[in-house]
């Protein structure tokens, strides 16, 4: 592979491998998760609309619009519900490309790299939701303004405002922090930056008409559904309303947003540190003043109750700080470097990380006396130890190995080689978890985020709040089973919808036109042939009905979490859910005649 000598063409093909790893993370499960609920209420918003049935409850019209349209092209599902947001995240990950011309192609690799991998913008890019969308048409519209086309600039900037809930908070934020961001230059660094300025150089009056014109018409498509500017209403009042629904999801207290401060934005933090320190270096404030602003815009959107959205709302422009790193290492080639020095320095990083593990999966064993068993090929093999002796054993191997190995490579090898194989081992360290906590963001392992409950993935994440989520793989299968005893079809049953504020069921259940949502029915079931109800409520017949209860959603408060609780979900992905349960009752004769048959 003499081709890859060439530094371009490797930098080329690692840049490929990231687009089609950072696509395949964005679209893998999109149709086999289920609709949390905050998803199943903006797509059951969009099926009205699709119908043609005003919905006054709306804050993200423009969302609504496209997935309502959507639905129509290509049918319900979850997979069309997520549709535009996912679409939304593949032209961020493309973004970089727009300046392939102006930055170094190791900056654009390492940007490419962190929108690829990054378990935030993967997790909202899955998400029937307006966020993904709102960033990426924001960044192009204002990348089309910042080279002068300001019609598409306009545009697409007008169409991000009107995502309504998920924009006002941003553009209140950023309107706020532009005013401060100026006073503190003038007072501390004096680089001229004046961004209300520039804005205003950028957009005359006209042009202002013209994006509220956009927004108008793209949160009312083209004013085929004007109930979308009261959803705009919404979205702005729900900005400034402390009890609003969409901030009760999101709102964490400290803990918590520091959890997650660590665990998802730690690493481009301290890289972008790394940058500014570097800058400072040469006296070029700029990073330091666009970190200011990130800091800022954090201040105000915390203010504004958008909790963990926080994180959501700044890692890009984070990400692009801290992609500045890539030019420290411009002048260093490492095939250069003694690749055997180079790589026993870069075991140390390794062995401390395979140490943690260890006493991570020792931490868990309940009983250390049992003998410890290896699975092979489907068959369980006994080993001559127990787990105490075996974890035991390994562990003192590797610190035997790193007190050898420490002393040793410090006396024969240099400070820099060693200091580079260092760096070298933390960064592969680094990338492996990356791509450990993107692949459990995607939902694609059934140990992480997205745990596996028989076939429904579990989607409590951090980054997600308090949403609620389905957890039973049995209703469906159950109401099929039902439907096929009395009708002879799959979703031909007349039944009827007692759960109350449960759009996850009604989402599951609108493949069931004849399964109506009802307050009641009368106590001898109206001769229906399924009814769901809450376990809380009042029975809702007298007889002639069978009810079998199953788990059917749960939720985390994260706020409650003690300190034990933490460590075992940061080791062992262990969480404490508030499980709900629904009732389905079936007509007795049912099940009678089930067995009947069965015994003929």
């Amino acid at each position: 592979m003499i081709f890859l000598n060439n530094a371009k063409v490797r930098y080329r093909v690692l840049l490929t491998i990231l687009l089609i790893f950072g696509i395949y993370l964005r679209i893998a499960q999109l149709s086999n998760r289920p609709l949390n609920e905050l998803e199943a209420k903006t797509a059951l918003q969009s099926l009205n609309y699709a119908n043609g049935t005003p919905d006054f409850s709306i804050t993200q019209p423009l969302y609504i619009v496209v997935t309502s349209l959507f639905f129509q092209l290509f049918g319900t599902g979850n997979l069309v519900a997520r549709l535009f947001s996912a679409m939304c995240g593949f032209l961020i990950l493309f973004f970089p490309f727009l300046y392939h011309r102006k930055i170094q192609l190791a900056k654009l690799t390492f940007l490419v790299a962190f929108i690829a991998l990054d378990p935030i913008l993967i997790t909202w890019s899955t998400q029937a939701d307006g966020l993904i969308p709102f960033l990426a048409l924001s960044l192009y519209g204002l990348y089309f303004l910042s080279i002068d086309k300001k019609i598409s600039g306009i545009i697409l900037v007008g169409l991000s405002i009107a995502l309504g809930l998920r924009a006002f908070p941003f553009v209140i934020a950023i309107f706020i922090a532009m005013p401060i961001l100026a006073v503190l230059d003038v007072l501390w660094f004096s680089t001229g930056i004046r961004p209300m300025n520039v804005l205003s150089q950028k957009m005359n009056r006209y042009q202002w008409f013209m994006l509220i014109a956009v927004i108008v018409l793209g949160a009312t498509g083209f004013f085929a559904f004007p109930s979308g500017l009261n959803g705009l209403g919404n979205a702005f009042l729900s900005t400034f309303t402390a009890d609003a629904l969409d901030k009760q999801y999101f709102r964490l207290n400290f803990f918590p947003m520091l959890m997650a401060f660590l665990l998802y934005l730690s690493i481009p933090f301290i890289l972008t540190v790394v940058a500014i320190r570097a800058g400072m270096k040469k006296s070029d404030y700029q990073a330091l003043i666009a970190f200011i602003g990130i800091l800022i815009m954090a201040g105000l959107l915390w203010f504004l109750g958008q909790g963990v959205l926080t994180l959501a709302y700044l890692i890009l422009p984070l990400l692009v700080l801290a992609s500045d790193c890539a030019l420290l290492t411009n002048n260093r080639n490492p095939l250069k470097l003694h690749q055997i020095q180079t790589i026993a320095a870069s075991l140390i990083p390794f062995l401390g990380f395979f140490l943690l593990q260890r006493l991570a999966e020792i931490i868990q064993l309940q009983d250390l006396s049992l003998p410890l068993t290896i699975r092979w090929q489907d068959t369980m093999y006994s080993l001559p130890f127990n787990r105490f002796t075996a974890y035991a054993l390994i562990i003192a191997i590797g610190i035997i190995v790193v007190v050898v190995l420490i002393p040793t490579i410090l006396r024969s090898f240099d400070r820099k080689q060693t200091r580079i194989g260092l760096i070298f081992g933390l960064l592969v360290v680094t990338v492996l978890s990356m791509v450990h906590n993107s692949w459990n963001a995607a939902g694609l392992n059934p140990g992480g985020d997205f745990r596996q409950n028989n076939t429904v993935p579990e989607q409590h994440s951090l980054l997600l709040g308090r949403i609620k989520f389905p957890v039973s793989s049995e209703l469906v299968p159950i109401v099929d089973e039902i439907s096929l005893k009395s009708v002879g079809f799959t979703n031909r049953l007349k039944g009827a919808n007692l759960v109350r504020n449960d759009v996850m069921l009604d989402w599951i259940l609108r493949e069931y036109p004849n399964v109506t949502k009802r307050a009641l029915v009368s106590k001898t079931g109206n001769n229906l042939d399924l009814l769901i109800s809450d376990p809380a409520a009042e029975m809702p017949v007298s007889g002639g009905y069978v009810g079998m209860v199953i788990d059917w959603s749960s939720s985390i408060n994260w706020d409650q979490f003690t300190t034990q609780d933490w460590l075992s979900w940061l080791l062992y992905k262990n969480q404490y859910e508030t499980r709900s349960q629904v009732i389905i009752w079936q007509p007795t004769k049912l099940v009678t005649s089930n067995i009947t048959g069965g015994n003929q």
